[in-house]
């Protein structure tokens, strides 16, 4: 007896249904790959806010010691060396962020000062700049 054309068409759909082991381990290697992306991109988000953070708080520290320097009187500011201090501001040895302050005379009666604040980790620090003027 001669199989039918049919039953020959399904033997043969039967044998090639379904995946192959090779087919499986592409899917896999494609979907760990994707994976590892997304792990990566969210490392560097974190590390990206981590930075911002740092960068915000040496920027309120800057910041607040321009307003402690524009409080004083005008003949008393002077550069000040690099010095390490905490979050708060305060002088300290083991102090995360670094401040620097950079007086020049830019005329007669103009005085430039920059508050450079370092957070840690950071290569660039956060730079104020303000003028004063000094009546003579």
């Amino acid at each position: 007896m001669r199989p039918s054309d049919r039953s020959v068409r399904r033997a043969r759909r039967g044998n090639r249904a379904g995946f192959s082991l090779i087919s499986v381990v592409v899917a896999l290697v494609l979907l760990l790959v994707g994976i590892a992306a997304l792990a990566r991109t969210q490392m560097e988000a974190i590390r990206s806010q981590r930075g911002d953070a740092g960068r915000g708080q040496a920027l309120a520290l800057a910041s607040a010691y321009m307003e402690e320097l524009r409080s004083r009187d005008i003949s008393t500011i002077a550069s000040e060396a690099l010095v390490a201090i905490d979050s708060l501001g305060n002088v300290s040895g083991s102090g995360r962020f670094q401040r620097q302050v950079i007086v020049s005379n830019d005329a007669v009666n103009l005085i430039r000062v920059t508050v450079q604040v370092t957070p840690p980790g950071a290569a660039q620090p956060v730079s104020l700049l303000t003028l004063f003027y000094r009546r003579t």
